[in-house]
């Protein structure tokens, strides 16, 4: 009789909270605290013009976009070859940054969303606003996601902040015809159905993304084969 030795591994239940546990340190904050006193700054500098709504929102949509170049980093991930051979799945591992990136996300525009509020009267913004943010943050790990998997770039937060303002660029181009920074009236819910639609796309990519390394799409050729047999 041939007896067979059989090591099993750390659980997932058990590598999970280790991990969550050391990845704060694992995570970039200096992106992020740059773009933090960045926020700040442009509320100082716009402190006088909040009551004005015209003027709210554009600190509001600024205050978006620089969070997220700033979040974008935390996806780095310079130990992602050592982590790979690790209990948990691509999903988990990379899940728990994009939770801290939504935690992070949604307290820094949260305050700054109480600081205006209490200034200016925005009615009918709020609900599109909070699908702008998304969309921006669903584009920004939908990016990052493809560099790492697709490139072999571990640390893709700076090409990934340069194609986010590449793509604020073209929204802004693109405004005459497809505006997307419209205020509450006419346009409002045409230019919101654009958001939505990129922000699909974009959450569509991240989940395809969050799939495991190993795991690929069935090989239809195969199957028939199989099926004829």
């Amino acid at each position: 009789m041939t007896v067979t030795e059989t090591r099993i591994g750390p659980s997932k239940g058990r590598v999970l909270p280790q991990l969550a546990r050391v990845l704060p340190r694992l995570v970039s904050w200096v992106p992020l605290g740059i773009a933090m006193v960045s926020v700040a700054a442009v509320f100082v500098w716009r402190r006088d013009t909040l009551s004005d709504p015209g003027e709210a929102m554009v600190v509001m949509r600024v205050t978006a976009v620089l969070v997220c170049l700033g979040v974008v980093f935390l996806l780095d991930d310079a130990s992602r070859n050592m982590t790979a051979a690790s209990a948990l799945t691509q999903r988990w591992r990379v899940g728990l940054r994009l939770v801290l990136v939504a935690v992070v996300v949604a307290a820094v525009v949260g305050v700054a969303s109480v600081v205006v509020a209490l200034n200016a009267n925005l009615l009918g913004f709020w609900g599109g606003y909070v699908l702008e943010v998304v969309t921006w943050v669903a584009l920004g790990a939908a990016f990052a996601l493809v560099l790492q998997n697709h490139f072999g770039m571990p640390e893709p937060g700076h090409v990934v902040s340069v194609a986010l303002v590449m793509a604020l660029v073209l929204m802004l181009a693109l405004s005459a015809r497809w505006p997307m920074f419209a205020v509450p009236g006419d346009s409002w819910t045409s230019s919101h159905q654009r958001w939505a639609a990129v922000g699909l796309v974009a959450v569509v990519v991240v989940i395809y993304e969050l799939r495991d390394a190993a795991a690929r799409w069935p090989n239809l050729g195969r199957m028939a084969v199989a099926r004829r047999r």
